[in-house]
């Protein structure tokens, strides 16, 4: 009877030390550099317009969205084009003749490429992000047929050179650009 005593209640356990949890560590990311002032005014750029874009689409359709293209984004671009800072939106198949780009993001354009580009050389920064297609963009932008009659004719007066339709989702469009000197704010 002892021996179950003992075996039970006499004999204290040993110790044991807990197991160290096993954690699992994945190596740290890598410091993401800061994007260049020329990222940042491209981007910039590119949200006050789609914001103001879409908003005016939700509210009020596309007729009223297609007048904003025609007659605020040129003032919003240039309101942006500021001591040492110059930003645009082009392609290769404009609608404004006023977005025709610089020689640098022309070469980007006829390469056909959607992957962003940027150069810091010389004191100047300089970014291109593309403007890829996505299915509100077709409203003005998609195949001729499928563009609502007012806003065909209200592009058709405004734009009478108008090559920037026949787009599919996902397509490149153009791209936003900026510049900047350094030392610009």
């Amino acid at each position: 009877m002892w021996l179950w005593w003992l075996m039970a209640c006499g004999t204290p356990t040993p110790e044991v030390e807990p197991a160290a949890p096993v954690v699992a560590t994945a190596p740290a990311p890598a410091a993401k550099e800061p994007e260049s002032p020329a990222v940042l005014a491209a981007k910039a750029l590119g949200k006050r317009l789609k914001e103001r874009l879409t908003g005016v689409m939700q509210a009020e359709g596309p007729v009223a969205a297609a007048r904003v293209c025609a007659d605020e984004a040129q003032v919003l671009t240039a309101a942006a084009n500021s001591g040492g800072v110059k930003v645009g939106r082009s392609s290769m198949k404009l609608r404004n003749p006023g977005n025709a780009p610089p020689a640098w993001v022309a070469t980007w354009l006829a390469a056909g490429s959607a992957t962003p580009w940027t150069s810091s050389e010389g004191g100047v920064s300089r970014a291109i992000l593309p403007i890829v297609i996505e299915p509100a963009c077709l409203t003005c932008h998609g195949d001729k047929s499928g563009i609502p009659p007012e806003v065909a004719s209200l592009l058709a007066e405004r734009y009478p050179n108008d090559a920037a339709t026949g787009y599919a989702v996902g397509d490149l469009r153009g791209a936003l650009w900026a510049e900047v000197q350094k030392g610009a704010p």
